[in-house]
């Protein structure tokens, strides 16, 4: 491992964990979601380890050849408060589609709530990727250097998941899936909100296919910022001691929020986007490629076509114009997205100075 993309990694994982938003979620019983993220990120990481992205990315780089198939499953829905899906997780998803496609040639399939479908579909077209069939996506390795994905959902029903996961994997044969922004059940298989409520009903069971491909030895990653996500199982002990609501909920389960499903490597980010966007960056580095990186432009059309489809910002429970993530305005996070690209484009920078009189 070069210690160049080493040193990259660290800045890139900083910046995913630099808390932006000027609020956080509070309860005068269990206390602030403010300043936890830090936390969340050193409980992920092996001291002595690489960066997580750097974790992530190397993961994805080694498991997927071109032409392989990649699941990135993504979407929060909350029938009353957010009826066609969250901003935060879809519009990091498909960058990191894009990236996976033209980096790696992968095929990708997003799962999700069928809901939520218009909005990816609409983000694909900002995107640049071409949407077929799942089945014709399948048959046809050669589309992924071309964009290549498709938009298909998973069983909403329990009791059907684990049979669907098995069903799942030996029809597609993905080389890796990644979760970013998706429900993971708790102890008591529970799915909740990041503020300790049960929506166990309106959220596809897609963990079950994350358990069933680990077990498969496949690569998983994933994405959180509250750790109620698929992903967060290997730091669950952590997430319910400095997460609000992680521990006892608000629901008659009383399991906690925290999610107890595991992945091959964990993203811990100020938000779900913001570690996907850490994800590309790291990849760009390691596969040398700069064009591979998200872009502000990038960024403001992703966020803007799936608010014309109906997707919303998660904690001001509005569209924004799709203008607003996690209650920051575009123009306030957009320089983080640039700095990302900084860093990566720099990582061959060398100054010399020997002779240099000071």
């Amino acid at each position: 491992m070069s210690a160049d993309i080493t040193y990259v990694c660290e800045q890139i994982d900083l910046l995913m964990t630099l808390e932006f938003r000027v609020y956080g979620m509070s309860s005068t019983d269990t206390g602030s979601t403010r300043g936890k993220v830090r936390r969340l990120y050193d409980a992920a990481r092996d001291p002595a380890g690489p960066p997580l992205s750097l974790l992530a990315a190397q993961g994805l780089r080694d498991a997927v050849r071109p032409g392989d198939l990649v699941v990135i499953s993504t979407g929060w829905v909350i029938p009353f408060w957010i009826p066609r899906g969250e901003l935060d997780g879809i519009v990091g998803a498909l960058a990191l589609a894009h990236t996976l496609t033209r980096g790696l040639g992968a095929r990708v399939v997003f799962l999700a709530e069928e809901v939520s479908e218009p909005v990816l579909r609409a983000g694909c077209l900002a995107a640049g990727l071409r949407e077929y069939d799942v089945d014709f996506l399948r048959d046809n390795p050669k589309v992924g250097r071309a964009g290549g994905v498709a938009i298909a959902s998973f069983p909403m029903d329990q009791a059907e998941a684990p049979a669907a996961a098995e069903a799942f994997l030996d029809t597609y044969r993905p080389a890796a899936l990644v979760a970013t922004e998706k429900a993971g059940r708790n102890r008591d298989d529970v799915y909740h909100t990041g503020l300790g409520n049960d929506f166990s009903e309106a959220c596809i069971k897609v963990d079950y296919l994350f358990d069933a491909a680990r077990e498969r030895g496949l690569f998983t990653v994933g994405i959180i910022d509250f750790g109620n996500e698929i992903g967060s199982g290997a730091i669950a002990p952590a997430v319910r001691t400095i997460m609000p609501w992680a521990d006892v909920c608000k629901c008659p389960c009383g399991g906690g929020a925290a999610s107890t499903v595991e992945t091959s490597s964990v993203v811990v980010a100020a938000t779900c986007n913001f570690g996907a966007y850490a994800v590309v960056a790291a990849l760009a580095a390691l596969l040398d490629d700069e064009s591979l990186l998200h872009t502000e432009e990038s960024e403001r059309l992703y966020m803007l076509e799936c608010a014309r489809a109906g997707a919303i910002d998660g904690t001001t429970v509005t569209s924004g114009g799709g203008r607003i993530l996690n209650g920051v305005a575009i123009e306030d996070y957009l320089p983080v997205v640039s700095l990302l690209r900084t860093i990566v484009k720099a990582r061959h920078v060398r100054y010399h100075l020997e002779g240099v009189r000071t």
